[in-house]
């Protein structure tokens, strides 16, 4: 369609598949847009992950979910990631929004287990 660049899918998969390069400003801006627009929380839903949120510690947290067994050929840098690499990026946006809890996600579970290892180590709550 027109709205996604003649390609049929949103900015062209670009943040999908690594040949089509990184998300730009405007797909993000994009992608902004169309979420404020198509997907709004019932106010029920909304109160249910809220009380979650709130039961489970994770209101001053950061969620990273790190793919790597299903990514391998969308983007194969996923493979080559490390634990120092990922642990510094997690604690880059960890500094920046202020939070010393990380909820963690991955479907490789010793990667799992070695980057949070590493996380605590730095004094995280993982």
């Amino acid at each position: 369609t027109k709205q996604f660049g003649g390609g049929g899918s949103f900015g062209n998969c670009r943040g999908v598949y690594e040949r089509r390069g990184g998300l730009t400003q405007a797909d993000v801006a994009q992608g902004r847009e169309l979420a404020s627009q198509h997907l709004n929380l019932d106010a029920d839903v909304l109160r249910c992950l809220q009380g979650a949120t709130e039961m489970l510690g994770l209101k001053d947290a950061i969620g990273v979910h790190v793919r790597r067994t299903d990514k391998g050929r969308e983007a194969p840098s996923n493979l080559t990631l490390s634990i120092p690499e990922a642990a510094t990026r997690v604690l880059e946006h960890a500094q920046r929004i202020s939070v010393k809890r990380i909820f963690l996600a991955s479907d490789d579970s010793q990667f799992l287990i070695d980057l949070q290892n590493e996380l605590k180590n730095e004094g995280y709550e993982v």
